[in-house]
């Protein structure tokens, strides 16, 4: 997925739920103004923020097919997952960011 395709995908699923950009920067742990910059295309996502959004689409689903609110709290356990794979992320080089990201791209073209 490039750029173009994650700045549609990022405001389509903030906009069906109903979401503002300072509620969906909370929930992917981003400011407000990255979230816009994101969606207008004019930055490219990170690695980190392609894992964290691709989460959030897993644990809510479509909008149409979930019950689940985005901003329902997380267990202890997922708390303790989602720290460990934050800090692990942010230490990747950029070569190796750009690779995940491409791996990223690659499984939500395929699904």
């Amino acid at each position: 997925m490039n750029a173009d395709d994650f700045a549609v995908k990022l405001k389509a699923y903030r906009k069906e739920n109903f979401l503002t950009q300072e509620q969906m920067a909370k929930l992917l742990g981003l400011s407000a103004n990255h979230i816009g910059t994101l969606e207008q295309g004019k930055k490219r996502p990170r690695a980190s923020t392609m894992a964290a959004f691709e989460e959030l689409m897993r644990r809510t689903g479509p909008p149409e097919q979930s019950g689940a609110n985005p901003t329902d709290p997380m267990s202890e356990e997922e708390v303790a997952l989602y720290s460990q794979l934050w800090r692990e992320l942010k230490c990747l080089e950029p070569q190796q960011e750009k690779e995940l990201l491409e791996m990223f791209s690659r499984i939500l073209d395929w699904i």
